[in-house]
């Protein structure tokens, strides 16, 4: 039991001296445009957003053993997306002020691509959901059909 007298870290201490492992956290990761920069061109290189369901966890986890630092796979999804939406926004801000920027550093070129990749893979994602559902409409005809 933790006294008013206890530092914080003795009181998070005792709290888990009851013998359960305590859950082990990631090591903090400052991002730096080289590693945000080898961290695209993997993501480039492996398309985790390509992957079938239940696959994307360990394209994500390749991804992660290839770049410098000890990163998840999870981070490495994270990271990635904020880089792809900030991305976006720039973009669409440089469009509206003076139309398309001509002028792309090796990151931007490689942020574009794996955004193309997204949206592939979203495209390809609404489809195959549309099409489910349509068959789910026929299936659904033919027994209404079949039971009158």
């Amino acid at each position: 039991m933790a006294t008013s007298n206890d530092l914080p870290s003795e009181q998070h201490a005792n709290s888990l001296s009851d013998g359960l492992p305590a859950k082990r956290r990631n090591p903090m990761v400052r991002f730096t445009d080289e590693l945000d920069f080898q961290l695209i061109e993997e993501a480039q290189a492996r398309n985790s957003f390509g992957e079938d369901y239940g696959e994307k966890t360990h394209a994500r986890a390749d991804v992660a053993a290839a770049v410098a630092v000890v990163v998840d796979g999870c981070l490495c999804r994270e990271r990635c997306n904020q880089l792809l939406d900030a991305y976006q926004a720039k973009k669409k801000a440089s469009e509206r002020r003076s139309g398309p920027c001509e002028d792309y550093t090796p990151k931007d070129e490689c942020l574009a691509e794996v955004l193309e990749m997204r949206k592939m893979e979203m495209l390809l994602k609404n489809d195959k959901k549309q099409q489910k559902d349509q068959q789910r409409q026929v299936d659904g005809q033919a027994i209404a059909m079949r039971t009158h």
